[in-house]
């Protein structure tokens, strides 16, 4: 995983966040994949800042033994609505290529 997942990114709506550590991360090929998680919480002065920690529900998978990109969706219901956001994945070769001569 890189560094530039360590940042915390907050998506409001209405009376709803979700918190994620950011968009997208990439992870070396061939590694174990571990699924950093995401969670979501009630915001605004209707239900209080952080006031329910509500559970979040994780669809998709990362094949680190494949190259390509992976959409992983994270949702939640609240107040017969439901909350979506998603995570992108890169599995890239970072081993650089070997020349012989």
């Amino acid at each position: 995983m890189t560094d530039d997942c360590l940042r915390p990114v907050a998506i409001d709506t209405d009376n709803f966040t979700f918190i994620k550590p950011c968009g997208e991360m990439t992870i070396p090929y061939g590694e174990t994949f571990t699924e950093p998680g995401c969670s979501a919480v009630t915001v605004g002065r209707l239900f209080g800042v952080g006031k329910y920690q509500l559970p979040v529900e994780v669809r998709g998978s990362v094949d680190t033994n494949t190259l390509g990109t992976y959409e992983l969706t994270y949702s939640s219901r609240f107040l017969l609505k439901n909350y979506v956001t998603t995570r992108l994945v890169h599995v890239k070769d970072m081993d650089p290529p070997e020349i012989t001569l």
